[in-house]
């Protein structure tokens, strides 16, 4: 089975919005609950002043995580608060209550073959621009490439357009922009050309996790 990922909404955009009404009583925690073997398990609480409105809880393997392995803990912590947000009825009205980290997640465990691309060889649709909905999808996705592998993702970006023959994002066609969504989703099971390009660039001794030198 496959899903459209981008009708569900980033946990990022729930934290935005929890924020917008609770900046001033809000507050966020989140407790590593079970790390075994590379499985983390962690539980977000969501505070409303002194009292806790809504909890949530997450999983992540490293087995499972593909080219984000390095990042087990920070996925299942970004999950487990997205669960606690929905709980809290911080979700769209009428959106999928699962965000689009776990839905990735449960895409990884129940879909380890290749993302294909939708390539249309003729008619209209051959010729058409990327969509709006398409283009946001691969920004966002692009932005993930950046945060994770420490780049600047306007520069990551730019790679992206130069690999395609672009001059901007915008400017992708349909198929492009099929074909880029495809293969940053193959990343999360290690088989992504674009993100191991993008990694190679920070050369053969890069390690995310180093204390940053003064």
């Amino acid at each position: 089975m496959a899903w459209d990922l981008s009708s569900y909404e980033l946990v990022e955009d729930r934290i935005k919005s929890f924020w917008a009404d609770h900046l001033e009583d809000g507050r966020i925690e989140t407790e590593l609950v079970s790390h075994n073997e590379g499985h983390y398990i962690v539980k977000a609480k969501i505070w409303v002043g002194d009292r806790c409105v809504a909890t949530g809880l997450a999983d992540e393997n490293i087995k499972t995580a593909g080219a984000f392995a390095k990042n087990c803990l920070e996925l299942a912590e970004t999950s487990a608060i997205g669960r606690a947000l929905a709980n809290f009825t911080f979700s769209k009205k009428g959106a999928p209550r699962p965000s689009r980290e776990e839905m990735q997640k449960a895409l990884n465990d129940t879909e380890p073959e290749l993302v294909k691309p939708m390539i249309f060889n003729s008619g209209p649709a051959s010729r058409a621009g990327a969509t709006d909905k398409q283009i946001g999808f691969a920004k966002s996705m692009l932005k993930d490439v950046a945060s994770t592998l420490e780049f600047d993702k306007d520069e990551v970006t730019k790679w992206a357009c130069e690999k395609y023959s672009v001059a901007k994002i915008e400017n992708f066609s349909r198929n492009q922009i099929s074909h880029l969504i495809a293969d940053l989703q193959n990343s999360k099971v290690g088989k992504s050309e674009f993100y191991d390009f993008v990694r190679a660039k920070k050369g053969p001794d890069y390690d995310p996790w180093a204390t940053p030198s003064n």
